[in-house]
């Protein structure tokens, strides 16, 4: 299965989510004879509770929402200057 970093899953095809690439033969088809059948079972039991899973989890989005209304929500300055710092770098590699 291939995660694709600069697109929601909303975003990449069925067909990608199920192969693995885009069209190409998966890398678990390839190798499901090489690996033990728990391996296998248990990469399928995972990619199924992936797509079962939200994109947005509402109730985390509630819960912060509900912090920062409430003043409670704190966000330290050493992860903001991190994420100031990564986000300028990620405009730099663009």
């Amino acid at each position: 299965m291939r995660i694709t970093q600069n697109l929601p899953i909303s975003e990449v095809s069925q067909s990608e989510r199920v192969s693995g690439t885009n069209g190409q033969a998966s890398s678990t088809s390839k190798s499901a004879a090489t690996q033990p059948q728990s391996d296998v079972s248990a990469s399928q039991q995972l990619r199924a509770k992936l797509e079962q899973t939200p994109e947005i989890r509402q109730d985390r989005v509630a819960a912060l929402r509900q912090a920062m209304q409430d003043g409670t929500y704190k966000v330290s300055s050493q992860d903001l200057a991190n994420a100031v710092f990564n986000g300028a770098m990620q405009k730099t590699k663009s």
